[in-house]
């Protein structure tokens, strides 16, 4: 993986923000944009997928040392070391090798349950306040998008913003400070992907919902799990944890 672009946004004259602004392109060793790759910023516990286009875009990442981890079921993962300065806008250029392994006829006696699905499992039989969306149900709605098994979901509705389906609280607007100003905007609910919190602008979509292995629903920080509770400062407005089937 090659670092492209790293360019300062801010102005001398202005304030310089404490985080910055990174962006990228993920391609193949023939230079083809791929789509679905996860990236994680491990160090600020960030999570996108790449688009179609091979696209992915933190819109604020804490300025310092980074690792960023790409991975995506047939490429090898990869993991780089980055260091981000406040106000910057950083552009990276990411190449993915594929991985060709021929594997021996395997016979499956039993199932094998990771501890992260595990965790999943324990939560759905002991939460109080949550609501899940476990393998059963997905294979019995079919679903064509990931958005399609949150209509059914109390307290959840599906929004357009942009073109992206993101997930708003029925519980109420939330009250926000702009400037001086107070105004009141739409309660949207963050979305975690394998115990990470993704960027907010992230779109839920991006993941095939075949490769889901179940969903937990919060609407509201007093539901939610301290182990999530302590990966993002605001969860006011409820949380969404998708668990894919692979992935760390």
């Amino acid at each position: 993986m090659c670092l492209v672009a790293l360019c300062s946004t801010a102005a001398d004259a202005q304030p310089v923000s404490a985080t910055a602004s990174v962006s990228g392109t993920i391609v193949d060793a023939t230079g083809a944009a791929v789509r679905g790759v996860e990236v994680l910023v491990l160090g600020a516990r960030l999570s996108v997928f790449s688009g179609e286009r091979g696209e992915f875009k933190f819109s604020s990442v804490a300025a310092g040392a980074h690792r960023i981890v790409t991975r995506r079921a047939g490429y090898r993962a990869d993991t780089t070391d980055f260091e981000f300065a406040p106000g910057d806008t950083v552009a990276l250029w990411l190449e993915m090798k594929r991985i060709a392994v021929m594997l021996d006829e395997v016979e499956v006696t039993d199932t094998y349950e990771s501890p992260r699905l595990r965790g999943f499992e324990q939560r759905r039989l002991h939460s109080i306040g949550g609501r899940f969306v476990t393998p059963a149900d997905i294979k019995a709605q079919s679903p064509t998008e990931t958005s399609d098994l949150l209509r059914r979901v109390m307290g959840v509705r599906l929004a357009d913003s942009m073109h992206v389906l993101i997930p708003v609280s029925n519980r109420g607007d939330k009250i926000v400070r702009v400037g001086t100003q107070l105004m009141s905007v739409p309660c949207v609910m963050r979305i975690g992907l394998n115990g990470f919190i993704t960027d907010p602008n992230f779109s839920m979509n991006l993941i095939s919902p075949m490769d889901i292995h179940g969903i937990e629903i919060y609407n509201g920080p007093a539901s939610i799990p301290p182990e999530f509770n302590r990966t993002a400062a605001d969860l006011y407005c409820g949380l969404i944890m998708i668990w894919t089937r692979s992935g760390s």
